[in-house]
């Protein structure tokens, strides 16, 4: 399989630890759908849990966005969306969806004249 995103400690690169971390958040997401009334404003506080929990899995603002909607939106915590991120990690279909909410690497700015010249600053490229 592919694999963007995430990275780091032994724990986030466990695929299979990870994925078992993935259903949980999810079952916990669709645990508060149970709840008739209190359900709804339980995601309320679930959400932003949520979500920083599948950033640190993920590392990908994309993926942290779309589970923090769905947790938030009413009716959506049917959608296993920590799973659908591992199945999108780890597939080679997946591989591009993935890499789209990635950080793109820090480009250098180029200077064209040399007057503003700052040579403790690794951001410019004299040319």
């Amino acid at each position: 399989g592919g694999g963007g995103g995430g990275g780091g400690g032994s724990f986030r690169g466990d695929k299979w630890t990870k994925l078992v971390a993935c259903v949980l958040i999810d079952l916990i997401g669709m645990s508060t759908y149970t709840v008739p009334a209190l359900g709804e404003t339980a995601d309320v506080g679930w959400a932003p849990i949520s979500a920083l929990l599948i950033q640190y899995l993920f590392g990908n603002g994309l993926i942290t966005g779309v589970a923090l909607v769905e947790e938030l939106l009413p009716g959506t915590d049917i959608f296993p969306t920590a799973t659908i991120a591992w199945i999108l990690e780890n597939s080679e279909a997946g591989d591009r969806v993935v890499r789209v909410g990635e950080r793109a690497p820090r480009t250098p700015r180029i200077i064209r004249d040399n007057k503003n010249n700052n040579k403790d600053d690794d951001d410019f490229i004299d040319v």
